[in-house]
């Protein structure tokens, strides 16, 4: 389960001029994991000054085996930057790759250039309004699934298709097309043991935390763990989620015991080994990264 560590996934334009501060000084010591964005968020004319920035940042970091603690991914523009940025000295100290707007029409030139020692995780947002379409992305994730870390949704992309997006303050679970594309997407990856990531949230303002925090829980309810966040206020909250009560810890404990019975009653509630494993092992994996709320 190494999605766990990825709690709020922050994404930063590489343009910015403070990555070494975030990255490598720790700014923000909550952080778990960081995309580095060369796509929507950075403009066309801009982007040999962001593949500068991105360079000079890698001089800086620390090996994986030299005390790198945030998790870092760079998100190309799409296959054929993927295979510049890879030229890039010391790209080695990165994480791996986030595949923006993956689909059956290059999903295998994306493939046919990812290391063997990185992890990727495509973005769906284009080509996901059948069902066929997601199964044959499915299929073909199946085949390459040695280093696939999550699947990522782009909501913001896929609302954008139909002409809309989320009215502030919104809960992506209110827009009853969107809920349908999450619950499609979780079908589809999730019975096959491939974890699902959270949509991003717009809105970053004191008011809507609680809207924020009930959709990150929506989330776990839903099968699904690991948030986009674009500001450093979001990753806080989710992150804060992501903590486990001392009741649900001490039923995964026992449900993950060989000798617990196969039905017990615990905290008011039935605990059954057969139907509730999976969720135990990902209460204790939880704990061991965020600890008890």
């Amino acid at each position: 389960m190494e999605y766990i560590k990825l709690g709020a996934s922050l994404y930063l334009p590489s343009t910015r001029w403070d990555l070494k501060e975030i990255i490598v000084n720790n700014k923000y010591p909550f952080l778990k994991s960081v995309i580095l964005d060369t796509e929507d968020s950075v403009a066309f004319e801009d982007l040999q000054e962001c593949y500068t920035n991105l360079r000079d940042l890698l001089t800086e970091m620390p090996s994986k085996k030299n005390g790198k603690q945030i998790m870092v991914f760079i998100r190309p523009r799409g296959p054929k930057e993927l295979i510049e940025i890879l030229s890039f000295d010391q790209i080695e100290k990165i994480d791996g790759f986030v595949l923006p707007k993956f689909s059956p029409e290059n999903m295998k030139e994306y493939m046919s250039s990812m290391p063997a020692n990185m992890w990727y995780m495509p973005v769906l947002e284009k080509n996901i309004f059948s069902e066929n379409e997601i199964i044959l992305i499915r299929d073909f994730i199946l085949e390459n699934r040695q280093n696939l870390l999550s699947v990522r949704i782009g909501i913001t992309d896929i609302l954008n298709i139909i002409k809309t997006r989320r009215i502030k303050n919104q809960s992506v679970y209110e827009i009853s097309v969107a809920s349908h594309i999450i619950s499609r997407i979780v079908f589809a990856f999730a019975p096959y043991d491939i974890n699902v990531t959270g949509t991003v949230y717009e809105n970053f303002g004191s008011d809507s935390t609680l809207v924020l925090r009930k959709e990150v829980e929506k989330d776990l309810g839903n099968g699904i763990f690991g948030k986009s966040a674009i500001h450093p206020s979001q990753v806080q909250v989710i992150n804060e989620v992501y903590k486990v009560s001392l009741e649900d810890y001490e039923a995964a404990s026992k449900l993950l015991d060989v000798n617990s019975p196969s039905v017990f009653k615990l905290h008011d509630s039935m605990q059954e080994r057969a139907t509730h494993l999976e969720w135990a092992k990902k209460i204790i994996a939880r704990k061991e990264v965020y600890g008890f709320n």
